[in-house]
C-alpha cells in the first residue's frame, strides 16, 4: 500500500504521544488520512492500522460507524445537520 506524506507521518507520531493507549488515536489518525486522501480509502485504512497497531478491520469499523468520515470523495463544501438533541 502507499504511504502518506512525511507531514502525515509526523502528525500521527505526535498524536500517538497524547494517548496512554496508542489504539485510542485511531479517530484522529483517520482524520489525518481523510485530510490527505480526501476520503477514507483502503490505503488510508491500512496506513492507520499500521501506525496504530491494530487490524485494518478495526479501523474500518470506526470509520464506518461515524458519519464524519467520508467513505467516498465529497465536494468542496460539505454540510452536516445534527438531528439529535
Amino acid at each position: 500500500f502507499m504511504s502518506l506524506s512525511e507531514e502525515a507521518n509526523r502528525k500521527i507520531e505526535e498524536i500517538k504521544k497524547l494517548y496512554p493507549d496508542v489504539k485510542s488515536a485511531v479517530m484522529p489518525a483517520l482524520y489525518i488520512a481523510q485530510e490527505e486522501l480526501g476520503s477514507i480509502t483502503l490505503e488510508g485504512v491500512e496506513w492507520v492500522a499500521e501506525k496504530i497497531g491494530i487490524a485494518p478491520v478495526q479501523v474500518w469499523e470506526v470509520a464506518t460507524f461515524y458519519t464524519m468520515y467520508y467513505k467516498k470523495p465529497v465536494g468542496r463544501y460539505h454540510f452536516q445537520v445534527c438531528r439529535t438533541l
